[in-house]
């Protein structure tokens, strides 16, 4: 089976993908979750907030992301106020407020993919993606860490019909074991695979990525319960996993 896919490169000087099971996150993941992929693919395409939920839902799209270079945290301290009321007068008379170290990653950047089974969505975020176009400014997270995106191309998606694979992209955990080489610097995250529109997050899986943007081998767990399947792109010959 092979499917239509969008390769983009996303990038801007600073990122915070706050962790979706706190309240209030200082700590950041190195790849930004599937769910803030599509809120930033939502932004380019005008999308309302409940709609996205809906047309990057997992049944009926796939995402992909990889790391472009090697990722690094910095750290800065950012004072919090609190505000009794979103005011000039609340602001001014704020008598209590907070400095936390907050993580940002610098410079990020990823190569993001994207299948949609909804054509005519399709063929408008290639239309926008190609011609440098948004309707809403796409953010690294936080809407103050604007983002830009430089289209890369279409490729057709095949699914790989085998148990080893070697990849810089995000990988499943679930259903893959890796096999870190001494050049790699792997790091493991739980994330929110769905956010519905409430905007509360679903399905939490932990996947592995190498923050130095290295391949990573691995083979694919044969009594896993869950199957996905490694996708390789043509023309060319790179392998990733899209859900």
């Amino acid at each position: 089976m092979s499917f239509k896919v969008l390769k983009f490169k996303l990038f801007g000087d600073f990122g915070h993908f706050g962790i979706r099971y706190t309240t209030s996150s200082p700590a950041t993941y190195f790849i930004p979750p599937r769910h803030t992929i599509a809120g930033i693919l939502g932004a380019i395409l005008g999308l309302q907030r409940h709609e996205v939920s809906d047309v990057f839902h997992p049944d009926h799209s796939k995402i992909g992301i990889a790391p472009v270079h090697p990722l690094s945290i910095l750290r800065f301290p950012l004072k919090q106020l609190l505000l009794k009321k979103a005011s000039l007068q609340g602001y001014l008379g704020v008598k209590q407020h907070s400095i936390v170290p907050y993580q940002f990653i610098r410079e990020p950047a990823y190569y993001i993919f994207v299948s949609l089974q909804d054509e005519e969505m399709y063929s408008t975020l290639k239309k926008l993606l190609e011609n440098h176009e948004c309707v809403y400014p796409p953010a690294m997270g936080l809407a103050q860490l604007l983002a830009d995106f430089e289209y890369i191309g279409e490729f057709e998606g095949e699914e790989l019909d085998t148990e080893e694979f070697e990849t810089n992209s995000i990988i499943p955990l679930k259903s893959f074991l890796v096999n870190p080489k001494p050049e790699n610097h792997v790091v493991i995250e739980k994330v929110a695979h769905y956010m519905d529109k409430q905007r509360v997050p679903f399905n939490f899986r932990e996947t592995v990525v190498d923050i130095k943007a290295n391949k990573i081998a691995g083979k694919l767990i044969s009594n896993s319960e869950e199957v996905l399947k490694p996708i390789k792109l043509i023309p060319g010959n790179e392998t990733l996993f899209m859900w």
